[in-house]
C-alpha cells in the first residue's frame, strides 16, 4: 500500500501542473503580474480555505461508515476551527494576516466563476456515493495542500516586494500562517488520512480511490488556469 500512495504522490507532482512552481500558470508568469493581479489571485485563493470546513464536512458525511477515517476528518475539522490555535480558526488567521500585510479584507471577496466552479465540483466529488472515490477526493485536497500553500507563499512574497519593496517579514502573521501550514498542519492532515484510509482500501477499490484523487486535481488545475486568465484581466473585471 505504501507503493500505491507513493505513486499517487509522484503523479500529483508530475501530471498536474498547478502543484509545481515550474508549471503552475501563475508561478510561470509571476514576474509579469502587477499588484492588482496578485491581490486578485490571493483573494480568490482565500475562498478555498474559507470553504475547507464545508468540504471536510461533506467528506465526513460520505465516509461515516469508515469510523477511523470519519474520526480523522473530525480532528482535521477541529484544527481548522482552532483547536490548536487558541480557538482562532485558520481562516481568521489568514484573513487577519492578509489584512495586516496588504490592507485587503478577504472576507468581503466573492467567488469568481472559476473559483465557484472549483468549489462546487469538489463538493460533488466528495458527495460521490462510492466511498473509495470520495476518500480519494478528500485525500487529494489534503495531500496537495502543502505544495499549494508553497505556491501561495511565493505569490505573497512577490506581492510584498511590489507593495512594500521588501520581502514578506518572517515575523509577520501571514508568514507564520503559511509556514505553519507548510511545515505542520498540512503534513499532519495528509498523514492522518493516509493512515486511516489504508486499512479500508481493498485492491479492487484502489481504482475508484485514484479516480477521486485525480478528479480533484484535474479540477484544481482548471481553477489555477482560470485564476491566471482572470488575473490578466483584473482591470476589466474590476471596472465591469
Amino acid at each position: 500500500m505504501q507503493n500505491f500512495f507513493s505513486a499517487l504522490d509522484r503523479s500529483m507532482h508530475q501530471q498536474f501542473s498547478s502543484l509545481d512552481e515550474r508549471s503552475n500558470p501563475v508561478s510561470r508568469s509571476l514576474k509579469h503580474l502587477e499588484a492588482e493581479a496578485l491581490i486578485y489571485i490571493i483573494g480568490q485563493y482565500s475562498i478555498f480555505p474559507r470553504e475547507i470546513v464545508n468540504l471536510l464536512e461533506e467528506a465526513r458525511t460520505s465516509l461515516r461508515e469508515w469510523p477511523t477515517v470519519h474520526s480523522a476528518l473530525i480532528e482535521n475539522i477541529s484544527e481548522e476551527k482552532g483547536s490548536r490555535t487558541a480557538g482562532i480558526s485558520h481562516y481568521y488567521l489568514l484573513q487577519s494576516g492578509i489584512l495586516e500585510e496588504y490592507s485587503v479584507d478577504i472576507a468581503t471577496i466573492s467567488a469568481a466563476t472559476g473559483t465557484s466552479t472549483f468549489i462546487e465540483t469538489s463538493l460533488q466529488h466528495l458527495r460521490n456515493t462510492n466511498k473509495a472515490f470520495a476518500a480519494g477526493a478528500i485525500y487529494a485536497i489534503e495531500a496537495s495542500s502543502q505544495a499549494e500553500v508553497r505556491i501561495v507563499k511565493t505569490i505573497a512574497e512577490k506581492l510584498s516586494n511590489v507593495l512594500h519593496q521588501s520581502p514578506l517579514s518572517r515575523q509577520s502573521p501571514l508568514y507564520t500562517f503559511l509556514m505553519s501550514h507548510i511545515e505542520d498542519f498540512e503534513v499532519g492532515h495528509e498523514e492522518a488520512l493516509r493512515t486511516t484510509i489504508t486499512p479500508q482500501l481493498e485492491t479492487s477499490s484502489r481504482g475508484h480511490f485514484q479516480s477521486g484523487f485525480n478528479s480533484i486535481l484535474t479540477a484544481m488545475d482548471e481553477w489555477w488556469k482560470s485564476l491566471h486568465e482572470e488575473a490578466r484581466c483584473t482591470r476589466k473585471l474590476v471596472s465591469a
